[in-house]
């Protein structure tokens, strides 16, 4: 993340955001996101760490997420529909990019809770319906756990970070080089 952010600031990006933010943090910066956002022609949301999917849904964990029932998912995770919403409050282009779909941090917990909610939760994070203007890059595939690599980036940002500031390139190009 910091990587990325000091590429987008020389890219000319007002970024506001952070690191290993609790949940507090995360909703903050979001909300003030959203305000952003409002007079934006373009807004960029990156997010680096564990996401997960529950009943279809897809959420980011802050670092101070607390989950044994399925339950508390709401409460102690923060949606990715809710950080779209705060994107659509006004830009004409959202571009979401997810470093997030890693292992499950709360496996361990929900299986030992003896629920079924370990069953509603699948792998990697789901696909996701957009609306007009909105793109969103994961890291991996539906449902799938994308690598952390070995280094201080992870294979996904790594090969963003290498791309995003080709001169004249869609996003297209920007992620077909991603991927490649």
């Amino acid at each position: 993340a910091e990587d990325l952010t000091a590429r987008l600031k020389a890219l000319g990006f007002e970024v506001m955001g952070g690191t290993d933010l609790d949940r507090r943090q995360l909703v903050e910066q979001l909300i003030r996101f959203g305000r952003a956002a409002g007079s934006a022609d373009v807004a960029f949301f990156f997010y680096a760490g564990h996401g997960l999917q529950v009943n279809g849904q897809n959420y980011l964990v802050p670092v101070d997420a607390m989950v044994e029932y399925e339950a508390e998912v709401d409460i102690s995770l923060v949606s990715l529909a809710g950080v779209m919403q705060q994107m659509e409050r006004g830009s004409r282009t959202n571009l979401i990019f997810l470093d997030a779909c890693r292992n499950n941090p709360f496996a361990d917990e929900l299986a030992k809770s003896e629920n079924r909610s370990a069953q509603s939760i699948s792998k990697g994070l789901g696909r996701v319906q957009t609306g007009s203007g909105t793109f969103i890059a994961f890291a991996t595939q539906p449902d799938a756990v994308a690598m952390d690599g070995t280094g201080r980036n992870s294979p996904f940002t790594g090969a963003l970070l290498k791309h995003i500031d080709a001169p004249g390139q869609s996003i297209s190009d920007l992620m077909i080089a991603v991927r490649n």
